[in-house]
C-alpha cells in the first residue's frame, strides 16, 4: 500500500526540522508533538486557546490526539496513530506514546515512510477496546 498525501507530507515535515519536539500534547506553545505537526501541516483547522491566559493548544476541539478530519486526511485507522504490530505485551504500540516517551522526529519519519501506520480496520486485526480486560 501506498503512503497517502498526508503522511508524505507529515514525512517530510518531520524531517525537515522546521518543528521543535513537544510531548503529551498536540502543541506546547512552540513545540509540537508528531500529531500536532500533522495538524499543523494539514490547514484544516487553526489553533486555538482554552482560556485567555493559555497558549494555543487545541485544534479542531483536540489537545492530544488527531481530530477526525485530519485522521481522515492522513488516511489513519486511529487518532493515536495504531501500528501494524503489537508489543511483547501484545498491546498496539502508537505513534503518540512513542512520541511521548522521546523517540525523535527523524525516527518517527522512518516509521510512517516503512508504512507501518495502521490504515484500515481488517478482520485480520483484533483491535483494543477500552474498559474490556
Amino acid at each position: 500500500m501506498r503512503l497517502t498525501d498526508g503522511e508524505v507530507q507529515l514525512v517530510a515535515a518531520l524531517r525537515n526540522g522546521g518543528y521543535r519536539q513537544a510531548h503529551g500534547a498536540l502543541r506546547d506553545g512552540n513545540k509540537y508533538c508528531c500529531m500536532g505537526v500533522a495538524c499543523d501541516i494539514s490547514k484544516m483547522g487553526r489553533w486555538y486557546a482554552i482560556s485567555l491566559t493559555e497558549d494555543p493548544v487545541c485544534y479542531l476541539h483536540s489537545k492530544a490526539v488527531l481530530p477526525r478530519a485530519v485522521r481522515e486526511w492522513l488516511g489513519w485507522y486511529s487518532s493515536s496513530g495504531y501500528l501494524t504490530f503489537k508489543d511483547r505485551t501484545d498491546a498496539f504500540i502508537e505513534l503518540t506514546a512513542l512520541n511521548d516517551h522521546g523517540m525523535p522526529f527523524d525516527q518517527i519519519a522512518d516509521i510512517i515512510q516503512a508504512n507501518l501506520v495502521m490504515k484500515t480496520a481488517t478482520e485480520d486485526w483484533e483491535y483494543p477496546r477500552r474498559g474490556v480486560a
